[in-house]
């Protein structure tokens, strides 16, 4: 159990300086400045400190009380009929839903509130860290409003700043000259080993696993050893565009059991999937454009047969070959030379007819196949002064 923060209190005649036994004091949360004349249903206040919606509210020591409705960063608002006008600086102070006192910093024996000064004049408690008003009053001294009172020590802090949406700033650790390198700006240990370290470029190390329900990182995060997990939810990345970085080898997707990658991504980009890979298109646009030097003609084709136009990639593409020249033979071939280097694998080449010249009754077929080239037949005569299309694709 965390331990809760200490207020004491020690009381004296302001007069004469002796100790005041049987002194009242209240512990109120903490109340609010007023900022200018204001009022009567909504006081403009610097800030609402404590109060909530519900409280009821008192101007001053003694003035009009009010329930609040409403609560914003600077103004507290009733239902009711208002305080009338409220003058500058004025302490507008909860007088209900009063903090819960504790005997000791364990929290697990309460006190009464008000607390009452002993013989020295002294009083205490522990209570939620924070900043809180208390109400001095009674054995024979003027009711006196100490504001803005913070509680010390303990484990268990809390604030009451009022959030605008806007960047406000609950909490804030600061230095007075630059750090750098391995410098620290917090460490939180157990028995003296380091188990959160904040540097001071803001890299964030932890000794553990990081276990977050949302979180928001403008750096980098770096996991030395251990993985980061995600219970439950989902990994959103900004509008702009972002990276996942691999480790030099590769980056997987593995399955629940952590027991096969169920899509791995090489360094070098080379992507494998363990099962099905459904997609709505294939648009193999990363492959080198082949060129008409990549194809070489058997002499079948006649004595000044050319390849005349190439496109496409060792995936998908097509090329026109111009037969030309005399000697035409049945069955000619066409041998492509990967661009992109070797295949691995067993690959397996299509390849059909992109025009309908004569003899129409000619089609492709794959004749022998190499991890570095594919050799296709064409099944028929080729005609002098006639382009015949291949297209083909390449798995």
């Amino acid at each position: 159990m965390a331990s809760y923060g200490k207020l004491e209190f020690y009381i004296a005649n302001p007069a004469t300086g002796e100790a005041v036994a049987g002194a009242s004091i209240e512990i109120r949360k903490q109340g609010a400045r007023t900022n200018g004349s204001t009022g009567p249903t909504s006081a403009t206040v610097h800030t609402p400190g404590g109060i909530s919606i519900g409280d009821d509210v008192q101007e001053g020591l003694s003035g009009e009380t009010n329930n609040i409705s409403s609560v914003t960063g600077t103004t507290i608002v009733t239902a009711g009929a208002g305080w009338g006008t409220i003058p500058d600086n004025t302490r507008m102070t909860p007088i209900t839903n009063l903090p819960t006192l504790y005997e000791a910093e364990d929290g697990t024996t309460t006190k009464s509130n008000p607390l009452t000064t002993d013989s020295n004049g002294y009083a205490f408690c522990y209570l939620l860290n924070g900043v809180n008003d208390a109400v001095v009053s009674g054995a024979g001294l003027t009711t006196t409003i100490l504001a803005d009172v913070p509680s010390v020590g303990g484990g268990y802090f809390i604030t009451n700043l009022f959030g605008t949406g806007s960047g406000t700033n609950a909490w804030a650790l600061d230095t007075t000259r630059a750090f750098s390198g391995t410098d620290v700006l917090l460490s939180i240990k157990n028995l003296n080993t380091n188990k959160f370290v904040l540097r001071h470029d803001g890299r964030l190390t932890l000794s553990a696993d990081l276990i977050a329900t949302g979180a928001t990182l403008s750096g980098l995060l770096t996991v030395s050893s251990g993985g980061a997990t995600i219970s439950a939810g989902d990994l959103t990345m900004g509008a702009a565009a972002s990276r996942l970085i691999p480790g030099a080898t590769s980056f997987a997707v593995r399955n629940t059991a952590n027991s096969q990658d169920n899509l791995l991504i090489a360094n070098a980009g080379d992507v494998t999937a363990f099962r099905d890979l459904s997609m709505r298109r294939l648009r193999p646009t990363r492959g080198t454009s082949v060129v008409v030097g990549d194809f070489a003609l058997s002499a079948g084709w006649g004595t000044t047969a050319t390849v005349a136009t190439a496109a496409g990639s060792d995936t998908s593409g097509r090329i026109s070959i111009s037969s030309s020249g005399t000697g035409q033979t049945a069955n000619p071939t066409v041998q492509f030379t990967f661009k992109d280097g070797a295949y691995s694998g067993v690959i397996q080449p299509l390849a059909i007819r992109t025009e309908s010249s004569s003899p129409i009754t000619a089609f492709w077929i794959m004749q022998a196949i190499s991890s570095t080239t594919v050799t296709f037949l064409f099944a028929g005569t080729p005609v002098a002064g006639t382009n015949y299309g291949l297209g083909w694709t390449v798995m």
